[in-house]
């Protein structure tokens, strides 16, 4: 058993691996929460299904899958105090967890669509602008103006400056965002099973206390006699 301790909001989460407890291959992702309400952003007017996840929640998942290798399958197994009665948490969270996650891979694929636009738009650019530096560079060593090889110098420089962005693109910023893509596909499919340890009960008034609250508020309690007290008046 390995217990590991992760923070999710305000409260600490401790997270607990048994590699005999699960199926081969299959990384956990456990989750403590009291309420459902926990689980997703307070501020989206949504039904449940349709709600984003709190972004503690979010960060706290996804950071967990980015620890396991990318083609291992992860399961979420969320810890739940108490289930609101008359709901199915299991079938609620489950479609909540897969319809957040297949939206932000939706947004990732668009981003990374954008990203790749982006590198061959400037691609053009720059190589267009390589071109120019370097014909300048060599009409200026042909025809002998003064400085002519610090300015061809110069005009190399410059224009592989602006090959960078390009460059930094192609080289640098693609693989990152296609490896967060495939983390959230392979979210937005992942078993999710909801433990629940206990069951909220609706709340029963007595019927005398609910009487109470119909109106009959100066009713003397039962056992208890009331003696009228003679009062005192003091004349002018």
């Amino acid at each position: 058993m390995i217990n590991l301790a992760k923070t999710f909001g305000d409260r600490a989460q401790s997270i607990s691996v048994d590699s005999n407890s699960r199926p081969r291959g299959e990384n956990p992702i456990e989750v403590n929460i009291d309420t459902l309400d926990q689980l997703f952003n307070t501020m989206d007017p949504s039904p449940f299904h349709e709600r984003d996840l709190d972004c503690s929640a979010e960060e706290f998942i996804v950071s967990w899958a980015r620890e396991y290798p990318l083609h291992e399958p992860v399961r979420l197994i969320v810890h739940l105090k108490a289930c609101p009665p008359g709901m199915d948490a299991q079938a609620v969270i489950e479609r909540a967890v897969h319809n957040y996650f297949g939206y932000k891979t939706g947004l990732n694929q668009r981003e990374f669509s954008q990203l790749l636009r982006e590198g061959r738009i400037s691609l053009l650019i720059g190589l267009s602008f390589l071109t120019l530096c370097l014909s300048a560079g060599e009409f200026v060593v042909n025809h002998d103006v003064p400085g002519g090889m610090v300015m061809r110098e110069s005009l190399t420089i410059g224009g592989w400056v602006a090959m960078w962005y390009p460059l930094e693109i192609y080289l640098y910023r693609w693989w990152p965002l296609r490896r967060t893509g495939r983390i959230f596909r392979k979210l937005s499919e992942m078993p999710v099973e909801v433990r629940c340890s206990d069951v909220l009960a609706p709340v029963k008034v007595p019927e005398q206390d609910a009487a109470g609250f119909g109106g009959q508020r100066n009713r003397t309690p039962k056992g208890i006699s009331v003696q009228p007290q003679p009062m005192d008046f003091i004349k002018q």
